[in-house]
């Protein structure tokens, strides 16, 4: 059956304001990380190396598996952010963040949660790091540092994008 909706295109709030200042930018994302890390600590407390394996259902994904897809996103961010500071316009593509060959590459020797979210947060320092070292002729490129800014800003939560996601496969599996 055919639906006809009506939208309403705008931007993001903030969006026709210059960006913060990369020190200030960094202490956001450094913020949010910290509270983001928590709850996902909170999420994976308990779960057991084996139960981080089993899928929520066959051909879903496990709790180990989207640990990877974090530390995956995380480390395209880092490609994307490169990009914009280079002038590109940054092509934001999951399909890197969720190939199924990269996934099994990060779970090869099956890290334990705790070693998978340790290496999210590692990803999430080096992000941290690069932002800090952004050349000064970028963020005084006004057009080029609010697309550095922005794509940093818009992306450096994805984590909390699935508590839920590893909620219901913890309850689906039992772990």
């Amino acid at each position: 059956k055919a639906v006809a909706a009506s939208v309403t295109m705008g931007q993001r709030a903030g969006r026709d304001e210059p960006p913060p200042p990369p020190a200030e930018v960094c202490a956001r994302i450094l913020a949010d990380n910290e509270a983001g890390n928590a709850k996902l600590r909170t999420a994976l407390e308990g779960l057991t190396s084996e139960a981080a394996y089993r899928p929520e259902a066959p051909g879903k994904w496990s709790v180990a598996q989207v640990l990877a897809h974090l530390s995956l996103t995380e480390r395209m961010l880092q490609s994307w952010l490169d990009d914009a500071t280079r002038g590109g316009g940054a092509t934001i593509d999951d399909a890197p963040c969720t190939s199924p060959a990269r996934i099994a590459a990060v779970l090869a020797g099956r890290p334990s949660p705790d070693a998978l979210q340790e290496r999210l947060e590692r990803d999430q320092a080096e992000t941290l790091e690069f932002l800090s070292k952004i050349p000064e002729d970028v963020v005084a490129f006004k057009p080029r540092w609010a697309r550095v800014a922005y794509t940093a800003l818009d992306f450096h939560t994805h984590s909390d994008d699935h508590l839920a996601q590893i909620a219901r496969i913890r309850k689906t599996i039992g772990g």
